[in-house]
């Protein structure tokens, strides 16, 4: 197995950490608008309104905002982080019902045994070489999506929220699932607690695959680098509805102010006191 695109770059990192065995996978950078043909029940899952079947014949996993939280907004704008940030995610869409006129934040589903059984194998196996040494490639990839939850306020990282996804001869080792984020960012300085499903979670990743603290520096400062001009490319990609004009200023207030490195600056002292310890 081989890792690709853990290479630093100053401003674009797109190129996937968590693919593997070989090639290219093309980038997403729009939210393009699949209608949908049909509706399925939901698996599992406080977010999820349905699985459905779009008109370009993949099936999704659908989202809205019954919640009362802006769901779809924080799925697709953390989805579009995380995948510049250079970690895999499934392909997203926004998802129209003719039915209801209302629209959905969509993640692509794969329905494969054989990745369900490799995924559990990955996750809950060391990888180690023929030599039985430890290869470090999969405990640095769990390493910076880790790291990018606690930046992201994502207390709710489960075992569930890792698929696996093969492209021609390409395999994704993609994060889903960023729902609980709460980018509101209100105390720059709080990030979720030890016994939130994201830390316990994280320990046991760690305890078989290992945790890399320069791996998680490396994202951390991989967030303080990310240009402005690419957060509002985010943001102008989500549909209207999804995003208020209060949180767009908000977001903006954010990223551009000086809270962004208080927060990187807060995260690597709580890596550093080793919080997956």
């Amino acid at each position: 197995m081989r890792l690709r695109g853990f290479e630093t770059q100053m401003a674009d990192f797109s190129g996937e950490q968590g693919v593997f065995l070989t090639d290219r996978i093309h980038r997403q950078d729009e939210l393009f608008p699949v209608r949908i043909r049909g509706k399925m029940w939901p698996p599992n899952g406080g977010d999820i309104a349905f699985t459905a079947r779009g008109f370009d014949g993949n099936f999704y996993f659908c989202k809205d905002d019954r919640s009362g939280r802006p769901v779809r907004m924080i799925e697709a704008f953390c989805a579009n982080l995380a995948r510049h940030l250079g970690i895999c995610v499934p392909h997203i869409s926004c998802l129209d019902d003719d039915e209801t006129r209302q629209t959905y934040f969509g993640s692509l589903r794969h329905i494969s045994t054989a990745e369900d059984w490799e995924l559990a194998r990955l996750t809950r196996t060391p990888n180690k070489d023929e030599l039985g040494r430890q290869r470090d490639w999969l405990g640095r990839y769990f390493s910076s999506i880790l790291t990018l939850d606690l930046f992201l306020n994502n207390s709710d990282r489960t075992p569930e929220n890792f698929v696996l996804h093969t492209e021609g001869s390409a395999m994704r080792l993609c994060a889903i699932d960023f729902a609980a984020s709460d980018i509101r960012f209100a105390n720059v300085e709080l990030f979720p607690i030890a016994t939130s499903n994201t830390v316990v979670v994280g320990k046991q990743l760690t305890a078989t695959h290992g945790f890399y603290p320069d791996s998680a520096i490396e994202m951390i400062e991989r967030i303080r680098l990310i240009p402005m001009s690419k957060i509002e490319e985010i943001v102008r990609s989500l549909p209207e509805e999804w995003i208020s004009l209060g949180v767009k200023e908000h977001l903006y207030d954010f990223w551009a102010g000086n809270n962004r490195n208080v927060r990187a600056d807060s995260l690597r002292a709580v890596i550093e006191n080793g919080i997956f310890s």
